[in-house]
């Protein structure tokens, strides 16, 4: 892991659950001329160093990847890469995460920073090129120093608001079949299932305390269901851009519930998004939803919660 920067936060091993607390990542970036790295959404979401001041466009998401490598999204949701293919320009264009959306940090104090590309070269805010940013420097100089500037991460979200349903008990049968069945602090959530179902046979169960929800077993799949050990799903309370690093162990079963394989894994859970007035169509319409991602290796499924109704 890089040495953290000061307003980052060390890491922190929680008892019960093994959970690494990964650091605020909400940032600007700023060149050495003063200006901040914008996403320019009107260029093809080039990333250029010319702006004055931080607005959305300039405002990224840290994902910190272990081993001094990172990814980094934009506030489109898309992943910053370096395009090997249009000379190694960044775009925040990435759908998911690659080699070409992993960067190796080197940290060079003082909240300065340089940025490595899968290919072993510097990111560069290149003042003979309109300061776009550029991966293709063998050498940190001026234009490959950045200053990490840290920003707010907004209002702080209960997320069992989102993710109990107000409906609890009655299923969503319109055009969103779901159900969710609560239990004291135990929840059942009925869905299609792959493919959909709709028999009761295609669910999860969570469980939850004072400082997370967990997801204890995955039935999406009912002929091959697991469970997980100790693995939190969501903080009780969280800001976006918060992220926790999960290690659980994955119990396998057969359809007649006697265990297959099981293995430990490692992946990321990130509060990535939160739309007050998002519309989700359907018989659900216009709600307030906050957006988690579970990240695994270079993957990432968006799990939607909209308040009042769970999961979307």
């Amino acid at each position: 892991m890089p040495k953290k920067f000061v307003f980052f936060l060390a890491l922190l091993f929680l008892v019960g659950p093994t959970v690494v607390e990964a650091w605020p990542f909400r940032v600007a970036l700023q060149s050495d001329t003063g200006k901040y790295v914008s996403a320019d959404q009107t260029y093809g979401n080039i990333l250029f160093a010319n702006r004055t001041i931080v607005g959305p466009w300039e405002t990224f998401l840290f994902i910190d990847l272990g081993s001094n490598h990172i990814a980094l999204r934009a506030g489109t949701g898309k992943y910053v890469k370096a395009d090997h293919s249009f000379y190694d320009v960044l775009l925040a264009t990435g759908a998911d995460r690659g080699p070409s959306e992993t960067f190796t940090l080197v940290d060079l104090g003082n909240n300065r920073i340089a940025l490595k590309s899968d290919q072993g070269k510097y990111v560069s805010a290149d003042q003979y090129n309109g300061d776009v940013l550029i991966a293709n420097r063998t050498a940190i100089g001026a234009w490959e120093i950045f200053t990490v500037v840290g920003l707010s991460m907004g209002d702080t979200i209960n997320t069992l608001d989102f993710f109990v349903s107000d409906h609890a008990d009655i299923g969503l049968t319109g055009t969103h079949p779901l159900g969710q069945t609560v239990i004291s602090n135990k929840s059942y959530y009925v869905k299609g299932g792959f493919p959909p179902t709709n028999d009761g046979n295609t669910f999860e169960f969570h469980t939850w305390d004072s400082a997370f929800i967990y997801l204890k077993e995955d039935h999406s799949d009912a002929s091959s269901p697991y469970s997980l050990a100790n693995a939190p799903w969501m903080k009780r309370t969280m800001q976006v851009g918060d992220t926790i690093g999960v290690e659980t162990t994955i119990q396998y079963y057969n359809s007649a519930c006697v265990p297959t394989t099981s293995f430990s894994t490692h992946h990321l859970m990130s509060l990535s998004a939160h739309i007050p007035s998002f519309n989700l169509g359907g018989d659900l319409g216009i709600t307030d939803v906050i957006q988690l991602d579970y990240m695994y290796g270079c993957n990432f499924d968006p799990a939607p919660y909209n308040c009042g109704c769970g999961s979307g």
